[in-house]
């Protein structure tokens, strides 16, 4: 009887912890006052200070990330953003690096989430002939 009282006392105590948890929102969620936040990979995040922009390998990213606006329309940032030139092997590739100013933008609800799904910047700026980054619209 004793053991079911203790284990039945600290599911109680879990569960009034992820309740409170739940109502009272960590730091990023509260400095989000504009509701819009972006995935970087598998995370939703405000105001990121890296985003990797190839999940799958992390071979294309931006770092060093500092946020000038952050809206519920679009936010303004530098950074460095980072590459493997895969040449002569993504493997045994060289990397390069170069400043850039970027926006986040194109706000969509995804479900219960406000997420800004584009990056745009200098012509060119990725690496790949165009302004426009696509932002993964769920977990990646």
């Amino acid at each position: 009887m004793k053991r079911f009282t203790l284990v039945g006392a600290l599911l109680v105590t879990l569960n009034i912890s992820g309740f409170m948890l739940i109502a009272n929102p960590g730091p990023a969620q509260a400095a989000n006052s504009s509701g819009t936040s972006l995935y970087n990979c598998t995370l939703l995040q405000v105001r990121p200070t890296n985003i990797v922009l190839t999940c799958a390998d992390s071979d294309r990213y931006i770092k060093h990330i500092t946020w000038s606006s952050w809206t519920s329309v679009s936010a303004e940032a530098t950074g460095t953003l980072t590459w493997n030139g895969c040449s002569p092997a993504c493997y045994d590739g060289k990397w390069y690096s170069k400043k850039i100013q970027f926006s986040a933008r194109d706000p969509k609800t995804v479900l219960t989430h406000r997420i800004f799904t584009e990056l745009y910047g200098p012509s060119g700026a990725w690496g790949m002939g165009s302004r426009v980054w696509l932002l993964p619209t769920k977990p990646e």
